[in-house]
């Protein structure tokens, strides 16, 4: 049988064995290295989370819906972030497109800061969207989804930097979860002048749920599970991949949500789109970022 070290000396083939060895080792290191940035070697709800790609092109193609401006509407732009982590060799392009890197994410807090931006609650826009309250001027939200442990372990720290607050939208079934927050870290984040949000209990494409009870325990059962564990209530709410109806909002006011945020495109809202906030997905694309939050 050929052997593709003969032409070599035992030194030689010692060296090439060693090297490949070595080569193996540091491909091994890179991948434990990537999935421990990225909050962990995953486990079920983790995989789960990046396998529905028909779901996130779903909520992908939400961003293209061109907005539609109602009378009466303010303009305060809504962000969304997912994950805010390094990004790694052995991304997909759909992971990458839901990665913003740490440094990026700092730059496009600075830009604000920079720039005149003021960053309020999204329970504040709430309240100014039913009240009629004035809003300082160039308001933005920041909100934060899914409660992955980068957001804790990046984006936090920055928010911090900057004295900024987010809104933190949690599915209650991942947390305490490989890749995931604690509950101790999302009470953290309550504790430190950032908001806790409701996303379900196990992160469904609701439009799929025919079935009443089946909504009510996602919307509402998730509720009393974060309010039990940060020990006030939420009013706020997420829809898992940005999608409702009618039957969603209804549970979502029967729960007594106050508001809820899609991810349908836009920087306009007006008082009866409380529950269908408009809002931008971010991304690594810094022009885009400003493109997006100063278009008019």
């Amino acid at each position: 049988m050929f052997n593709p070290l003969q032409r070599f000396n035992p030194v030689q083939k010692d060296n090439i064995l060693h090297l490949t060895l070595l080569g193996i080792i540091f491909v091994l290191l890179g991948m434990s290295a990537y999935f421990a940035v990225r909050g962990g070697s995953g486990n079920g709800e983790k995989e789960k989370f990046f396998t529905e790609s028909d779901k996130f092109n779903a909520e992908i193609a939400l961003q293209s819906v061109k907005e539609e401006i109602l009378p009466g509407s303010i303009r305060v732009p809504i962000l969304i972030y997912h994950s805010v982590a390094p990004h790694g060799p052995l991304q997909t392009s759909l992971q990458r497109y839901y990665d913003v890197a740490p440094e990026q994410f700092a730059k496009q807090m600075q830009y604000l800061r920079d720039n005149g931006w003021s960053i309020i609650a999204l329970d504040y826009l709430a309240d100014a969207l039913e009240q009629n309250i004035s809003l300082p001027p160039k308001s933005i939200v920041i909100t934060l989804d899914d409660g992955w442990e980068n957001q804790y372990k990046w984006a936090y720290p920055i928010l911090k930097k900057y004295g900024y607050t987010a809104t933190f939208f949690v599915f209650t079934r991942a947390i305490d979860s490989s890749g995931f927050m604690t509950w101790d870290e999302v009470k953290t984040l309550d504790e430190n002048g950032m908001t806790i949000g409701g996303h379900t209990r196990t992160h469904p494409y609701l439009a799929d749920i025919t079935d009443p009870v089946a909504l009510r325990s996602e919307i509402i059962g998730g509720k009393g599970i974060i309010e039990n564990r940060i020990g006030r209530p939420i009013y706020t709410f997420a829809y898992p991949y940005g999608h409702y109806n009618d039957q969603i909002i209804d549970i979502v006011k029967e729960a007594g949500y106050k508001t809820a945020r899609s991810t349908y495109y836009g920087t306009h809202n007006a008082p009866e789109e409380i529950y269908k906030l408009k809002s931008i997905e971010v991304t690594d694309d810094f022009d885009k970022f400003v493109k997006d939050i100063n278009a008019r």
